[in-house]
């Protein structure tokens, strides 16, 4: 994580939700940035078109028992 803050990148905060959606993966979840979201066409399944991604950088399925819930991360 402290390398993601150092060098002249000017992508660090994309950087970081990738990071943080891979640490999701990593444990087993299904997770996605906004960015890959929108690229793939599916932001529209979790966001409203009309009001864009409203801050939402990772959206995370966590599994429960009748069906998928969803955990929302604003990366900081």
């Amino acid at each position: 994580i402290d390398a993601l803050g150092n060098g002249h990148s000017q992508n660090k905060g994309k950087e970081f939700e990738i990071y943080i959606a891979s640490l999701y993966r990593s444990l087993g979840y299904w997770a996605k940035t906004t960015s890959e979201l929108r690229e793939s066409g599916e932001l529209s399944h979790f966001t409203q078109a009309s009001t864009g991604d409203q801050g939402v950088d990772v959206v995370v399925k966590v599994p429960q028992e009748a069906r998928d819930a969803l955990m929302i991360i604003q990366c900081k």
